[in-house]
């Protein structure tokens, strides 16, 4: 074999091995492009579950007149498969009523408290929204980030009042 030969092959080696970068740089790009893996993979590699409290806190009502009606929904998250990635932390909880979205508060960051390595508790609260009753069944989601992507479990509960 000779030199031009030998160096021909390498240039054609070298082309190839460009290409495959290309693809796989390419593959990659797609795929964080579309947020890599989906926020119900979150959902599924976990199996998170959530359960919540929701209640009407009519205490205050008693004691002295409030700007508005205090809702509270106490929930809690539960991986059933592993345990809680780092970083886990539920942001909002929202009521959806008829398909549209009633109420949107914030996760109380002091009062998250985690369980154990599988399970967290938090509350919202906010004043209540129109058209929701005692006894009625909530449809609830509890917005949840960790490993980079944010997803909402949801669940439904019956509203209580609390005297």
């Amino acid at each position: 074999m000779s030199a031009i030969s030998i160096d021909r092959k390498i240039l054609y080696y070298l082309n190839m091995l460009k290409k495959i970068q290309n693809i796989i740089f390419l593959s990659f790009t797609l795929l964080s492009g579309c947020g890599g893996s989906a926020p119900a993979d979150l959902i599924s590699k976990y199996a998170l579950a959530a359960t919540a409290t929701p209640y009407i806190n009519a205490m205050s009502i008693a004691i002295a007149p409030a700007p508005c009606t205090s809702l509270i929904v106490p929930f809690e998250v539960t991986s059933r498969t592993l345990p809680l990635p780092s970083g886990f932390t539920p942001k909002t909880v929202s009521i959806q009523k008829n398909g549209s979205q009633i109420w949107t508060q914030e996760v109380s960051t002091t009062e998250n408290i985690l369980i154990n390595n599988q399970t967290m508790q938090g509350v919202a609260r906010g004043c209540s929204p129109n058209g929701i009753s005692v006894g009625e069944t909530l449809e609830l989601n509890i917005l949840v980030s960790a490993e980079n992507s944010e997803t909402e479990i949801s669940t439904s509960a019956k509203l209580t009042i609390v005297y």
